[in-house]
């Protein structure tokens, strides 16, 4: 199985790859269970895991436009700043 990370907070934001992974059978198991950020921040907490309070860090392919390809030239681009 693949799974991804999106969560209960990422549901009122426009991800189209949130529309793909459903069409090709990713799983969800965050939102499944109706996780939020703020839980799984606590969830990460309570396990000793040293990135519980790290601040989120968006993907560099989540900088391009909608509708532009993703290429390696584009990211490296967004990467170099």
């Amino acid at each position: 199985h693949i799974v991804y990370g999106v969560n209960l907070d990422d549901t009122g934001d426009y991800r189209p790859g949130h529309k793909a992974a459903g069409e090709h059978g990713v799983r969800a198991p965050l939102l499944d269970a109706g996780m939020t950020k703020s839980d799984i921040r606590e969830l990460s907490r309570l396990a000793g895991l040293p990135t519980w309070d790290r601040p989120a860090a968006a993907c560099l392919s989540s900088r391009i436009q909608y509708g532009i390809d993703v290429t390696p030239e584009r990211l490296r681009q967004i990467e170099q700043g």
